[in-house]
């Protein structure tokens, strides 16, 4: 009998089935995209879901950094034109995923590194921004290249965008981070860390002040999708932002609710997000239906 092939590694990448069991919210973002922007982007996903599983897990630290390094080394060999595995096939006969930076997709393998090798040192804003400009930044910037963004615009929206989100994320999973033995809060605004945290007197103002800062690059994030040229772009990058900027409403009165979701938070997620995206899919179907007149 044939062994199966490990999903998380290069050989046994399979994004498809990963987009099956992908979060609601994220297939109705990428709902209004045309059929190979969505091919590329659930590659994307795919990628950052499996380095993501890989450095989360269970798995003994060891065995951690060798598979993340198994990926280090399949992007090299994508970069350098090596075909002869599953990954770097899929990626150099894909005419989208072929022309993505694999500088960005070696960034995120640098941020699973360093949150397998321990818990994040987040001392300050700034390391905290440091930190986004690992693992969240690149995915923006990634996102973007599939949906065509012009280079120009492309860094300060991938900044602005990979920010909001990674911080909207941080601030949504404080409960569990706490439990993985994780803090990704600015350590010198705190008056306690590990598991006092969720009692620390200054938590409430941390969060208020992190998601603000959140907000300030929602805004920014819609201000540059505003000024995108690219009528397609503007559809793509504006679902990504408001499946997200939708969250961080959501998570506004956490601290106050001890870090309990709102009741069914998910399917209001999920219903606002279906909201979001509808007219610009519909938008799709009329551009669609008009140029092939």
């Amino acid at each position: 009998m044939t062994a199966a092939i490990d999903p998380l590694t290069p050989e046994g990448f399979l994004p498809r089935q990963i987009g099956k069991n992908a979060r609601s919210s994220f297939r109705f973002a990428m709902a209004a995209l045309a059929p190979m922007e969505r091919r590329a982007a659930l590659a994307v996903y795919g990628f950052c879901r499996v380095i993501d599983d890989i450095a989360d897990g269970d798995l003994p630290r060891s065995e951690k950094l060798a598979r993340l390094a198994a990926w280090q080394e399949a992007i090299n060999d994508w970069q350098n034109g090596d075909t002869s595995h599953h990954f770097s096939a899929l990626m150099a006969d894909d005419p989208i995923l072929s022309k993505l930076p694999p500088s960005a997709f070696l960034q995120l393998i640098d941020g699973m590194l360093k949150d397998a090798s321990g818990p994040p040192e987040i001392h300050s804003f700034d390391d905290l921004l440091r930190y986004c400009g690992l693992v969240s930044v690149p995915v923006g910037t990634l996102y973007l290249h599939i949906l065509k963004v012009a280079d120009e615009a492309l860094p300060a929206l991938a900044t602005a965008l990979g920010e909001a989100v990674q911080i909207t994320n941080i601030l949504r999973d404080i409960p569990e981070d706490l439990q993985l033995g994780r803090c990704y809060l600015p350590r010198q605004w705190l008056h306690h860390g590990g598991v006092q945290l969720l009692q620390d007197p200054e938590l409430d103002a941390v969060f208020q002040r992190l998601h603000q800062a959140a907000g300030r690059r929602y805004q920014e994030s819609r201000l540059l999708t505003a000024q995108l040229s690219d009528f397609n772009a503007r559809i793509g990058v504006g679902m990504i932002h408001d499946s997200y900027e939708i969250l961080h409403r959501m998570i506004a009165g956490l601290p106050q609710r001890g870090f309990r979701p709102l009741r069914f938070q998910r399917a209001r997620r999920l219903s606002r997000t279906a909201a979001a995206v509808l007219p610009a899919y519909l938008r799709r179907l009329a551009l669609s239906a008009v140029k092939k007149l």
